[in-house]
């Protein structure tokens, strides 16, 4: 499959109005070549096997962290999640690197802040409260003590 057809495949799985913001051809992640497609609200990996493409959604909202590396030639970006590598995209130049790690630092800070702004759904009585609180306002549910 050549470029153009996984970019084109890509841009018609995703949802109506949602579009290919950043497309890398070539990168490595778990150790299988990919496409790098890069939208507002996901990153999409194409692995290409010999017969068959895997097409693998990642929604910005799941990571809280970005890492670039950069060595002589080429760069990584580490996604996580909670001190915990999520996903690594490899075997990038620095120049694509640079700019992926830039993009989704801007879009995980924005959906960060869209899911603070939200709130938290209480377990015990279904209401909506401010993501920092430790106890629900409407029924007493205690956060904290429920954390496992």
């Amino acid at each position: 499959m050549k470029t153009e057809e996984i970019k084109d495949a890509i841009q018609e799985s995703l949802p109506r109005g949602e579009n290919i913001e950043q497309f890398i051809d070539k990168a490595i992640t778990d150790g299988k070549n990919v496409s790098v497609a890069v939208t507002r609200k996901r990153i999409v990996l194409c692995k290409k096997g010999i017969f068959k493409k895997t097409y693998e959604d990642h929604l910005w909202l799941k990571f809280d962290s970005v890492v670039l590396e950069e060595g002589l030639l080429r760069g990584a970006v580490l996604f996580g999640e909670q001190g915990e590598d999520k996903l690594q995209v490899k075997s990038l130049s620095k120049e694509e690197a640079r700019k992926l790690c830039g993009y989704a630092k801007t879009m995980i800070s924005k959906t960060n802040i869209k899911k603070i702004a939200s709130g938290k759904t209480c377990p015990d009585c279904r209401e909506i409260v401010k993501h920092i609180a430790r106890v629900c306002f409407h029924c007493g549910y205690n956060f904290d003590k429920n954390v496992s």
